[in-house]
């Protein structure tokens, strides 16, 4: 409850902060048009019933890719990337780092042993 709640707070505060300070980078991108969206909502006003292979490998592959990027640490050095004083060779020892941890972990998890 608290959570939604919260949730809810930061989404209403992100709508006002928006309106009221409209600098550069709170504005949206200038291609997202009423017109340009109501033709993508039409556009599946008709439904496809036969099997789109490409969707399915193409989610499959994406899904592949997210967990790659999860196991590797991307998420913790793409947090970090926008911060200053943080140059590549640090995200790099940040994801040795992880990596090293979660294979520890893994480890522990299946087979009940600490490295």
């Amino acid at each position: 409850m608290i959570m939604s709640v919260w949730y809810m707070s930061l989404l209403f505060f992100g709508y006002f902060i928006g309106t009221i300070f409209t600098t550069a980078s709170f504005n949206t991108n200038p291609h997202y048009t009423y017109a340009a969206l109501s033709t993508i909502a039409n556009s599946f006003s008709s439904l496809n019933q036969g099997i789109n292979t490409s969707l399915i490998f193409g989610d499959f592959i994406a899904g592949l890719t997210v967990m790659k990027g999860l196991f590797l640490g991307a998420p913790i050095t793409d947090a970090l990337l926008g911060m200053p004083f943080v140059s590549t060779n640090i995200l790099l020892e940040i994801q040795i780092i992880y990596v090293v941890c979660e294979i520890a972990l893994w480890v522990y998890i299946i087979a009940n042993r600490s490295i």
